[in-house]
């Protein structure tokens, strides 16, 4: 027997590299439906032995998945975390990002038991 996905709750992410600062850019990241991700892997190309997201993808990615994000500004201050300011981060935030996203969007070890 499977048991249904379990609620998408959001969950903290700190990426990489800010995880020793004292005031980390983090984010509220939500894993994704089963039909989110589909989409989300539909802008992925097969590389060897992994699949890597390609800009489409990792924008979809983002749009689904990002819920908030703390500590992040420019010389105006605080960026608003919505879609049309993802363009802001640098290019490698937005790909661990996206990939974070549909790494918590997996079927987990447990779930695959039942």
């Amino acid at each position: 027997m499977r048991t249904a996905m379990k609620g998408v709750a959001p969950c903290r992410y700190v990426p990489l590299d800010q995880r020793e600062d004292d005031k980390p850019f983090a984010l509220m990241l939500r894993p994704l439906t089963g039909e989110q991700l589909d989409h989300v892997l539909e802008g992925a190309v097969n590389n060897g032995d992994r699949l890597q997201l390609t800009p489409k993808g990792i924008k979809a990615a983002l749009n689904f998945g990002i819920v908030s994000w703390d500590n992040f500004e420019n010389d105006d201050g605080a960026v608003e975390c919505k879609p049309a300011n993802y363009g802001k981060l640098y290019w490698s935030d937005r790909q661990e990002i996206a990939g974070e996203i549909v790494n918590m969007s997996a079927l987990s070890e447990d779930d695959k038991k039942n």
